[in-house]
């Protein structure tokens, strides 16, 4: 695919240094280069997240936000600011195969979509102890099935048209759930979506599950049911249900968290 593309990162000063520096890496030695890479650096880092940005001064194109404003609103901040036909989101964290960009973009040409997820490989620890797979629907029909219940788009492995996002109103500020909003907006207006079932990104799990019982992804819970409502994607069944089933799950100790999550959404790893 010749239309550009542009990796679209956000990065905070809780994000560790070495981290950033193997995510940038990652994304700037892709088989299929980006045309550009945006990285949006949500508030005053450390001198060490300076130094990693710095050595990549040549190839990244920087968005500094005085103060923290939360991913929602730093992703919207870097997306306006992003010229490619396609937005290749990476976290700041994770490290993404070479041919990542290369196999999404082949699948968008070849059907014609507008968002392209993939699995991804999730590890946890210093040592990078595999814990699973986590899984992508393959076909718009599950994509949308899903969307009424979950959100099935892996976001730091989502390649998406970037006219479709900001036509559907972009990323909003929805703690937690600001991309699950912005899939559901997107489905509404009749984009397809597409998935790649082997992982082209490894995902950092630490601390996701203590995440998932935080109050403020219960507001933002509430928020997004409704919004799913007002999309027409569900209706007031569909909300309380949604509304009952999760909100048992934030309140499940984490031990069984974990085991909800994994018959859910991930495939064994090995340890």
């Amino acid at each position: 695919m010749t239309e550009p593309v542009s990796v679209l990162m956000a990065v905070y000063a809780g994000t560790p240094a070495d981290q950033l520096a193997a995510a940038l890496h990652s994304v700037a030695n892709q088989t299929r280069r980006a045309d550009e890479i945006v990285v949006v650096v949500d508030g005053p880092v450390t001198d060490n997240h300076e130094a990693v940005l710095g050595g990549h001064a040549d190839s990244v194109t920087r968005v500094d936000m005085p103060n923290r404003v939360g991913l929602g609103r730093a992703l919207q901040a870097g997306l306006v600011r992003c010229a490619g036909t396609w937005i290749a989101r990476a976290d700041a964290d994770d490290v993404n195969r070479p041919d990542r960009l290369e196999a999404q973009l082949s699948l968008l040409e070849v059907t014609g979509a507008d968002v392209c997820s993939s699995s991804m490989t999730e590890v946890a620890g210093p040592s990078l102890r595999v814990v699973g797979l986590r899984r992508s629907p393959t076909t718009h029909r599950d994509f949308s099935r899903r969307m009424r219940m979950t959100n099935p788009v892996n976001h730091p492995a989502v390649v998406f048209r970037r006219d479709a996002a900001l036509r559907a109103g972009g990323y909003r500020h929805l703690p937690l759930l600001e991309d699950y909003d912005l899939w559901a907006r997107m489905l509404r207006d009749g984009a397809q979506f597409v998935g790649v079932e082997e992982p082209l990104v490894t995902f950092r799990v630490d601390g996701m599950l203590e995440r998932r019982a935080d109050r403020t992804l219960a507001v933002s819970e509430r928020q997004l049911q409704r919004n799913l409502r007002d999309y027409g994607l569900i209706g007031w069944p569909g909300t309380l249900r949604n509304t009952v089933v999760r909100a048992a799950y934030r309140r499940m100790p984490t031990t069984l968290r974990a085991r909800v999550y994994a018959r859910l959404f991930r495939s064994r790893g090995d340890d």
